[in-house]
């Protein structure tokens, strides 16, 4: 069988649903590394427990960061939507399905599998990018506009010129999430690691020693 982004969005759903941020972003993100590697193509039982393992990393990846980068300690469960069926051994065995279902819940969330998730991003991205992109989804109304918002809407009615120069100087935040839209990636990740502060540096530290360096 062969997964798309859509089945990605709708395992890892409720997860997203409770999460701060725009967490379905980072998933996104993911399912482009995971296509890439072909890892959605599954054959086998063994490669559909690497699918859902590594969607399992990649939000645990997700809810740590967010307790790191706030300061918070909250190591909720992770529900996955997982679909059984799929499983030979769930279909070949189906009196002992509740014995079966646990153990496919318990393999997908393995502790380990954060790691094998790691393993996953080391083949493209760096400490930094990885850092930057999971800082990005979780603080995305910090970088982007709501479709409504535009100089229109804000100063549309302001004629006299001091006036609109008074009005942009008090809207700074419309001002610099403007300017962010209008920003490549790199400048975007540039602006996000040259702004340091302590849990920003108590995150990165645990991303760079995850992805082995």
């Amino acid at each position: 069988m062969k997964l798309k982004c859509s089945d990605a969005l709708k395992i890892t759903a409720d997860f997203s649903k409770h999460s701060d941020g725009n967490c379905e972003l980072w998933i996104r993100g993911v399912w482009l590394l995971i296509k890439e590697h072909r890892l959605n193509e599954c054959q086998s039982d063994l490669e559909l427990l690497r699918f859902y393992a590594l969607l399992y990393g990649a939000c645990r990846v997700y809810a740590t960061f967010s307790d790191l980068i706030t300061d918070t300690n909250f190591n909720d469960d992770i529900y996955l939507d997982i679909d059984y069926q799929p499983f030979t051994m769930f279909e070949k065995d189906s009196e002992n399905a509740g014995y079966i279902k646990e153990y496919i819940s318990n393999v997908i969330s393995e502790e380990s599998n954060i790691g094998h998730f790691f393993d996953l991003l080391r083949t493209t991205m760096n400490s930094s990018k990885v850092f930057a992109v999971l800082y990005y989804a979780y603080h995305y109304q910090q970088f982007s506009l709501e479709d409504f918002e535009s100089d229109e809407y804000y100063y549309g009615g302001i004629t006299d010129p001091e006036e609109l120069e008074n009005a942009i100087f008090d809207n700074t935040d419309y001002e610099q999430r403007k300017y962010y839209a209008t920003c490549d990636e790199d400048t975007i990740v540039d602006e996000i690691l040259n702004d340091i502060d302590v849990h920003k540096l108590s995150a990165f530290e645990w991303i760079d020693s995850c992805m082995g360096n």
